[in-house]
């Protein structure tokens, strides 16, 4: 049965973005609150024809390997217009959660990375790390 007004009439169907804000939080959408996570940005410069291959091996690593580590939240990538760099934004709940992960022996996961680097032939530009300052949202 449909929702209705008090005038007795049937609510239209909301879109995502005109849904209530409580709607999307339950979607599990991150949320970068000031020193409330740890971002590590990570910088691959890689040819064109292999970014999206890159971009996806890694991902798939992510998710077999380094989702359900304590501490990790979320992990996106940038693909560069020109195709020649990927950029990853890595969150975790805290720096010491993500010291924890490098120092934890993970090998597997980080051989697997180091390959797909090398197979497509990437080189890594830059790996840097960060506190969220501010945030500007428009949820």
């Amino acid at each position: 049965m449909a929702a209705t007004t008090p005038g007795n009439q049937p609510q239209p169907k909301l879109g995502i973005y005109e849904r209530p804000f409580s709607i999307i939080r339950r979607n599990k959408i991150p949320t970068i609150a000031k020193n409330k996570r740890f971002t590590v940005l990570v910088e691959w410069g890689v040819d064109s024809q292999y970014q999206q291959e890159l971009i996806d091996a890694i991902c798939d690593l992510i998710e077999q390997h380094i989702k359900s580590d304590i501490g990790f939240v979320s992990a996106s990538f940038h693909a560069s217009e020109d195709g020649r760099r990927v950029i990853n934004y890595g969150q975790w709940h805290s720096k010491e959660d993500w010291s924890k992960f490098r120092s934890s022996g993970n090998d597997e996961a980080t051989a697997a990375i180091a390959a797909v680097i090398s197979r497509c032939g990437a080189k890594t530009l830059k790996v840097e790390t960060f506190r969220v300052d501010r945030v500007i949202e428009n949820i």
